[in-house]
């Protein structure tokens, strides 16, 4: 028998694009006996809870009582949680996916303890955090310390996970290119996974919107600007507010909806003289982001870096047009795509890259006025960018 372990630790700003990953792995895998999604840190439960789901199992691990996280704590945790599962799971072969580094004490544990298998699945990399999608910082940094001793605690983890593990699963060249060259791991040990439009990511039934969303759009000739994601300065959300404030100047009937968790405090001071048409939804169910795609009219993810969204490509399953950055990921997935519009960074003389509002609101305006922008809804041919 085969049997898969997806990790989830209780993150739920990052959430939404790898949970949809999560069930294209529930329906796609391919010789699969059972599938079981572990999650650890869980806020929801107070024991080791299995609940039985038909075609997957969640097992739920709740964190001690008086819980301080420290490496030797997790390292404690991970391995009591790794002597539970192999009481529970008495199959020949397993396999554990691991999306982020969050993960590393339990992929340590399992790597000690058992013969499993660990996949290691992310959707970003740390040290493109680290350095604010510097790239030209994150080269110097790893050629001044050839031997990685000196990465910061997170990176090493990261750098570790990578090498422990069995595969690696990356969603774009990028990640390719920086795992084999920069974290030096054997490239048969990387597999190119790739996703298109017909991929199944998102469900297209209908869902029953919530309460919380009723309401979000007042009226059929309301346009609704959705962003979907962590709410961040790395996101461009603050250049994204700016550029919003300006287009309310020019149209009355559209709206700008944050779906997602994050530091939204931070943000609330630029909506100052807009507050009735910026919403900030917090953490949503799958369901009601659902709803949201559906009703939005735009989705814009002004990322300030990074190489691969999961929500992208939801919306763009669902034919929404949509405004992204020219980051590595969106142009590898995107460029050539009808339906997108890559608004080009600027990149200041250390190499920081970033996301103009003024660029923002170009896009935004062009989309809103289709005076340029070829639509798939609108069955046309072309495509556009925008510096």
């Amino acid at each position: 028998m085969n049997t898969v372990i997806f990790l989830e630790g209780d993150f739920k700003s990052s959430l939404y694009g790898m949970r949809s990953y999560r069930d294209y792995l529930i329906k796609n895998s391919k010789g699969v006996d059972d599938f079981f999604i572990v999650r650890y840190h869980s806020t929801v439960t107070k024991e080791v809870n299995i609940v039985d789901l038909g075609n997957y199992s969640e097992i739920s691990f709740p964190s001690p009582l008086f819980y301080i996280k420290t490496h030797v704590n997790e390292m404690t945790y991970a391995t009591r949680i790794v002597d539970i599962l192999t009481g529970i799971l008495k199959t020949n072969k397993i396999t554990v996916i691991s999306r982020r580094v969050d993960d590393y004490e339990l992929a340590k544990s399992i790597k000690t303890k058992t013969d499993w298998q660990i996949v290691f699945a992310p959707q970003s990399l740390l040290l493109d955090e680290l350095f604010p999608g510097n790239r030209k910082e994150v080269v110097e940094y790893l050629n001044a310390n050839p031997d990685l001793q000196k990465l910061t605690h997170l990176a090493r983890k990261e750098y570790e996970l990578v090498h422990m593990s069995d595969e690696i699963q990356c969603f774009t060249n990028d990640h390719i290119e920086f795992i084999t060259e920069h974290y030096q791991k054997d490239s048969s040990k990387v597999v190119d996974i790739k996703f298109d439009k017909s991929t199944e990511l998102i469900s297209k039934q209908v869902f029953q919107m919530s309460e919380v969303l009723k309401g979000i759009k007042s009226d059929e000739n309301e346009k609704i600007i959705l962003f979907a994601g962590r709410i961040l300065n790395r996101s461009g959300i603050a250049e994204l507010i700016e550029a919003f404030k300006k287009l309310v100047q020019k149209h009355s009937n559209i709206k700008l909806v944050l779906a997602g968790g994050g530091n939204t405090d931070k943000f609330l001071p630029l909506c100052k003289g807009i507050w009735n048409k910026i919403i900030f939804t917090g953490y949503l169910t799958k369901e009601d982001l659902c709803c949201l795609y559906k009703i939005a009219d735009i989705g814009i993810l002004p990322f300030q870096f990074g190489s691969f969204s999961f929500t992208a490509l939801e919306m763009n399953a669902l034919n929404l047009p949509l405004i992204l950055t020219d980051t590595s990921g969106f142009k590898e997935y995107y460029e050539n795509n009808p339906n997108c519009l890559i608004v080009k960074r600027s990149r200041d003389e250390s190499g920081k890259m970033s996301v103009k509002s003024e660029s923002l609101y170009s896009a935004l305006e062009m989309l809103i006025e289709k005076k340029k922008l070829v639509l798939v809804k609108e069955k046309y041919p072309t495509t556009s960018s925008i510096n």
